[in-house]
């Protein structure tokens, strides 16, 4: 099926034209900067001739390694209106991929926003001396321009020849390349997923009548909230989307500066990752557990209620009583307006989604991967149920292969791996894409993921264990910050937890004791070969730093393994 809209632009320019607000705002220390629809337009214009003065060519690869911003946004569109491919890079990325993405992309220009990410080419600046480096700051060195400079001949050809640009943009078509997005390397090398414009479109427009505020919006009073890392496809998407129903959008690029945005800004919706959920749950269960006398007792009796809410039902009188003294309270510190929240890139447990909803914060996830350009499944937001994610969506086709393996198919697909035909025809057979995931779809035609097929545990005994479920369910306590189960070859389950740093004040026969209540009490749901019969304590969490996690807060289990050898040995030494 041909897209409604030629090129992503094409999309874009519908949101705009309906808008009589700003576009977008960013959050600085100085407060939010306002970018308006006058200013938003003739940027992307001046940054598109701007390379086109430089020399760009349809299919040229532009890098864009920047913190989140209306910069951000300003200069992805504007490289995808030249018919370029923008490469966006995470600003965690380590400068060995950093460097690996510049060289195997082939590079013409790097735009970077602040002096920091500057830093992490020190050791290979000598080494892409070919790409021409913009900066969205002052940099007074001989080796970068500063965007104001560089945007300098776009100014003067918009204003001499001002038809050049639509003569570009509409040049571009859905079959185009649009953007090279590279997987967050969980296994290795990232790969460079190659997706079209037409592949975008599909992703943007497809969730935009099934999300939690589809059907109940006013862009010229409601706004939204967006932190995840425009880098992601999930909130690459998810920004085209917003502006595509002319919805304000205020961009933050420090995830500490989250609960002071909500208060201020009031959302209607934002998307998120589980991880962050994760710690909101732990806190309101111990900002709750700290409260004293009557309005504490209040507050955990209201919680002890959470596992009997129902989804989906018409609660009692009793529970419409705890949440008019309790809950809303917990809902004005995210704002008081928000009509849902959309999860992505990790499981969404069950805990954390029954609480949420409990507390009348409608949230439910959907399913996707980079190489499917975001969802490719999303809640049904009149049937929400637990641990599923979802139904697909338009043009999506999914089937479940002989070993439980999801496949899919669709307008959504990725073309292929940039330079990497192996890798492709391992994933991309007979017009399927292999996910790497196991699921299987209901009845009723709803998906579940139980893993990831590389990631499940083959005990020596030849039974088989999903991790993430166990994983998950250890780190709803709030003692445990992070959790990875081991046994792959072994006769049992154990696992490693990394403590919550509230907790480092215990002793560490005091910390055995509390994590071992904490693993009985998850041992009682598991079948004995599940069960976890040993487990380590550790301070040191996994982070992307230490090249534990990905920049998406994926674990990297076989480097963690190999990082922490010694404690293998302990836990299996007799």
């Amino acid at each position: 099926m041909h897209p409604p809209y030629q090129n992503i632009l094409e999309l874009v320019q519908h949101g705009i034209d309906k808008n009589s607000n700003f576009i977008c705002a960013t959050k600085t220390l100085e407060g939010w900067d306002f970018v308006k629809k006058s200013y938003f337009q003739e940027k992307i214009k001046q940054i598109t001739l701007s390379l086109y003065d430089f020399n760009i060519k349809k299919g040229d690869k532009i890098a864009i390694h920047c913190d989140n911003s209306a910069d951000w946004i300003m200069l992805d569109l504007a490289i995808m209106a030249m018919g370029a491919v923008t490469v966006p890079i995470y600003v965690t990325q380590s400068p060995e991929h950093t460097h690996y993405i510049l060289n195997h992309a082939n590079v013409k220009i790097l735009f970077i926003s602040h002096p920091r990410l500057m830093g992490i080419y020190a050791n290979f600046i000598q080494n892409i001396r070919h790409i021409h480096i913009v900066t969205l700051y002052s940099d007074e060195n001989n080796i970068t321009q500063s965007l104001d400079d560089f945007c300098q001949k776009g100014k003067i050809l918009l204003k001499n020849n001002p038809d050049l640009f639509n003569l570009l943009k509409n040049a571009v078509t859905p079959d185009d390349t649009a953007t090279i997005s590279y997987t967050s390397g969980t296994t290795g090398t990232p790969k460079g997923v190659v997706l079209t414009h037409k592949n975008l479109i599909h992703s943007v427009l497809a969730p935009t009548q099934k999300c939690f505020f589809s059907d109940n919006f006013n862009p010229k009073q409601d706004v939204v909230l967006s932190f995840l890392p425009l880098t992601h496809i999930f909130e690459h998407c998810v920004i085209y989307g917003y502006i595509y129903l002319s919805l304000p959008v205020y961009i933050i690029s420090d995830a500490t500066l989250i609960k002071q945005a909500l208060e201020q800004v009031k959302p209607i919706h934002f998307t998120t990752v589980p991880r962050l959920l994760e710690k909101i749950y732990k806190s309101v269960h111990e900002n709750i557990t700290s409260q004293t006398g009557f309005s504490g007792k209040m507050a955990r009796y209201a919680v002890s209620l959470i596992p009997t809410y129902h989804l989906n039902k018409k609660q009692n009188l009793w529970y419409w009583l705890i949440d008019k003294i309790v809950f809303r309270k917990i809902r004005a510190s995210f704002g008081g307006k928000l009509q849902g929240i959309t999860s992505g890139g990790a499981a969404l447990s069950k805990d954390i989604m029954s609480f949420f909803n409990a507390i009348g914060i409608p949230t439910a996830q959907g399913y996707g991967l980079t190489e499917t350009t975001a969802a490719i499944t999303l809640y049904d937001k009149n049937n929400l149920l637990l641990g599923c994610a979802g139904k697909p969506l338009d043009n999506i086709d999914i089937q479940i292969n002989h070993d439980g393996e999801i496949l899919v198919s669709g307008h959504h697909i990725m073309q292929e791996y940039y330079n990497d035909p192996d890798n492709t025809k391992t994933v991309l057979k007979n017009g399927w894409f292999h996910t790497g995931d196991i699921g299987y779809m209901d009845k009723n035609g709803f998906l579940f993921i139980t893993d990831r097929k590389k990631e499940l545990i083959k005990l020596s005994t030849g039974k088989y264990i999903a991790p993430a479920p166990i994983e998950d369910s250890l780190i709803k306590y709030p003692a445990i910050e992070q959790a990875l189960i081991i046994g792959d070859g072994e006769k049992f389950c154990t696992a490693l937890i990394i403590i919550t740093p509230e907790y480092y004040k215990y002793s560490q026969t005091d910390m055995v004791k509390i994590i071992q209540n904490y693993v009985d009490d998850v041992n009682k749901s598991l079948p004995s070969w599940e069960k976890i019969k040993r487990f380590h304590i550790s301070h040191d969490p996994m982070t992307i730093e230490n090249n534990e996690l990905t920049p998406t807060f994926k674990k990297k289990r076989r480097i963690i393994l190999a990082n922490r050898a010694d404690i293998l040995v302990k836990l299996y030494q007799d």
